[in-house]
């Protein structure tokens, strides 16, 4: 009976030890509390944040895929550089515009010539004066043409016949007071074979401006790869996002699987080893929710950096990834598109039209030239002022004393390598071009073919890994129920945890490949600007209108 007395109460014992348990678990857990709560005030006393600092980090930036590429395009920095480079991209072109503006020109001569008195300058003086100013204007075409128009005064005097001691009474009469020229000219000048009436430079303007627009679409190309990299790193915070909401949730689970296994070890059901077992998981799960914290806030500094948002910002994950089944692919259609719009295709097209324009400039530098000019002027002349030559009737005006000149100069350069030279490395670039060009063709064709069947398989690989979380969870759910009525052990619980782990960070990258296998088929056919609503021209544009009002010069070949 004593046995059965003491029998009896070593079972209520247990009862009441499974009740006190079950309803005060935290009691278990306060050395891990106060470990916790010891290592919290540690890291607050090492790394103390400062209150507006805490008020900042508040602060969240959540944009939609859109409202991201928007936001890099008015903020990034390396855009804004960008920008300046395209503004200055059409210099040399209005470098070789500055050749055909008009020009006024004008001078002032003065001579002076002292030499001794002898037989030898009798009669032309020992001293004279000479001072000439001119003033005009003058154009350069490009057509050859040349265009000149030039009015003079001229002041000459000399000593001849003015000496009375060196100078015979009967010669005196002979000696002059200053004589005054007035004068207007007029030039003309036509090269009439070489560079044919302007081809040449209507040709090297084409070449300028496709030089411009080269440098523009570079530019572009540039800012595309930045927005598409910029996406990814968005795309990619969600990752590190859902790394942490899996940890967190592995966190979660690791310790109600641990306090499980303490009961069962305080009931008898479970060994000491088998917690030792969940606390070393648990450590180490702490540390895999660490470091994918500290990522995720790398990332996240990257991302702040690139946008060029306020530092103490907070970004959150992009919330509106597509992960529908892809709209149906015209290849046929998509292909041409890209062969009207891929920029390095557009670049290659324009590479191959320089090319051909400079092969024609060489050639025609290799022409001999003919150069016909022609001046016609008027001069009057007096002794009163120099006024007087422009006011008399009988003036320069009225062309009573007409000068003309003309001349016709013709030159060839014999044997001329260097011309040779540059027709040759034309007429090879020009054969190379079209090579590269059909290459090109082929890739981006090869490129498009690829990248759609990569959706179709990245969003096989998403619909598969959703179902495969799914079985996941429902499987480590009911495992972990059955665990707690003691029919599973430890092992095949953590097994399950891994795998439901594994299946929900494949289920967000599967859904990443999938965005970004689209967005990189939009990328290869060039149409990510437009589909995200960004017409990079018009802000080109905006930005050539700015400089405009700057009063940066254009040429307008940027706008075309």
């Amino acid at each position: 009976m004593p046995f059965s007395t003491h029998y009896i109460l070593n079972f209520f014992r247990k009862i009441l030890i499974i009740t006190f348990l079950s309803t005060f678990p935290s009691f278990l857990l306060a050395d891990e509390f106060e470990e916790q709560m010891r290592r919290a005030s540690l890291n607050e006393f090492e790394n103390p944040i400062p209150s507006n600092q805490k008020i900042s980090s508040e602060k969240k930036v959540s944009l939609t895929v859109q409202e991201a590429v928007q936001y890099v395009i008015q903020n990034n920095v390396s855009v804004q550089n960008a920008k300046y480079e395209i503004i200055k991209a059409d210099s040399p072109e209005l470098k070789n515009k500055s050749k055909f503006v008009w020009k006024m020109i004008g001078g002032v001569t003065v001579f002076k010539n002292l030499q001794p008195l002898n037989n030898a300058n009798l009669f032309a003086g020992a001293k004279l004066n000479q001072d000439k100013i001119t003033a005009g204007f003058e154009k350069q075409f490009k057509t050859g043409s040349y265009f000149k128009l030039e009015g003079y005064s001229q002041r000459f005097d000399s000593s001849a016949f003015e000496n009375p001691n060196t100078t015979p009474s009967r010669f005196a009469i002979l000696g002059a007071p200053p004589l005054y020229t007035g004068g207007l000219n007029l030039t003309l000048s036509q090269e009439l074979w070489k560079y044919s009436f302007g081809k040449y430079e209507d040709n090297l303007e084409v070449i300028l401006k496709n030089q411009t627009k080269m440098k523009r679409d570079e530019m572009v190309n540039l800012l595309t790869q930045l927005v598409v990299s910029v996406l990814i790193d968005y795309w990619s915070l969600s990752i590190y996002d859902s790394q942490v909401e899996t940890y967190e949730k592995l966190l979660s689970n690791t310790k109600e699987i641990r306090n499980l296994t303490i009961r069962k070890r305080n009931l008898g059901l479970s060994e000491s080893f088998e917690v030792n077992q969940w606390n070393s998981i648990l450590a180490k799960n702490e540390s895999l929710l660490e470091n994918a914290r500290i990522e995720r806030l790398k990332k996240e500094r990257d991302l702040i950096r690139i946008l060029n948002v306020d530092p103490n910002s907070s970004i959150s994950g992009v919330t509106d990834l597509y992960d529908q089944a892809p709209k149906r692919i015209n290849l046929e259609k998509d292909i041409e598109y890209a062969y009207k719009n891929r920029l390095d295709l557009i670049m290659v097209k324009r590479s191959r039209e320089m090319t051909r324009l400079g092969l024609e400039n060489a050639y025609e530098m290799d022409e001999p030239s003919l150069k016909a000019s022609l001046r016609y002027g008027s001069i009057d002349q007096n002794y009163i002022s120099p006024l007087d030559n422009w006011n008399n009737p009988r003036g320069v005006y009225s062309f009573m004393f007409p000068q003309i000149y003309a001349e016709l100069k013709m030159d060839y350069p014999l044997w001329n390598a260097e011309t040779k030279a540059e027709i040759k490395a034309a007429s090879i670039d020009s054969k190379e071009l079209a090579i590269r060009e059909k290459q090109l063709r082929d890739s981006i064709k090869d490129e498009l073919t690829n990248r759609s069947e990569l959706i179709l398989s990245s969003y096989k690989i998403l619909e598969e890994t959703k179902e495969t979380q799914k079985q996941t969870e429902s499987y480590y759910n009911g495992l972990v129920s059955r665990f707690r009525q003691g029919r599973f052990n430890a092992i095949s619980v953590k097994s399950a945890l891994d795998s439901l782990v594994q299946s929900d960070l494949a289920v967000t990258q599967a859904k990443i490949n999938y965005n970004i296998n689209l967005l990189r088929y939009e990328l290869a056919k060039n149409a990510v600007f437009e589909n995200y609503g960004v017409d990079i021209y018009r802000i080109i544009g905006e930005a050539m209108k700015e400089a405009e009002k700057q009063g940066l010069p254009s040429s307008g070949s940027l706008s075309e």
